[in-house]
């Protein structure tokens, strides 16, 4: 039985965050802005009395709280039983041509000399 059992993540600077944990808790807990007491097996602390954090509890649990990552984006879920995209892709691919081609000295002075007669003749 789990809840006889001391939860782990207590003992460490951050605490115990996860909201279900079956382990038995000796402190209160704040997840998310939830205030989640002791479990009801363990010894209250002295820093708690009558469900109300004591403010120097308050403060650390709030500290602790941020230095916590959650994610900014939704999760991103790829159907891998999709086959038929994969297909297109790999024929795109075959069939793509590259439009860069490397210039040659020549090309680059070409390109000068005709930029130049566009704005002596003010159509640049």
């Amino acid at each position: 039985k789990y809840s006889n059992i001391s939860c782990l993540w207590e003992t460490q600077p951050v605490g115990c965050v996860r909201i279900s944990c079956a382990f038995r808790h000796s402190k209160p807990r704040i997840i998310n802005g939830l205030f989640l007491p002791p479990s009801n097996n363990a010894p209250l602390q002295q820093g708690v009395q009558g469900g109300i954090l004591h403010p120097a509890h308050r403060q650390e649990s709030l500290r602790n709280q941020e230095n916590l990552l959650f994610p900014i984006h939704p999760p991103l879920i790829i159907n891998l039983n999709d086959e038929d995209d994969d297909e297109e892709d790999d024929e795109e691919e075959e069939n793509y041509v590259s439009d860069w081609v490397p210039k040659t000295a020549a090309d680059i002075e070409e390109e000068r000399a005709i930029k130049e007669i566009c704005y002596k003749s003010g159509k640049y």
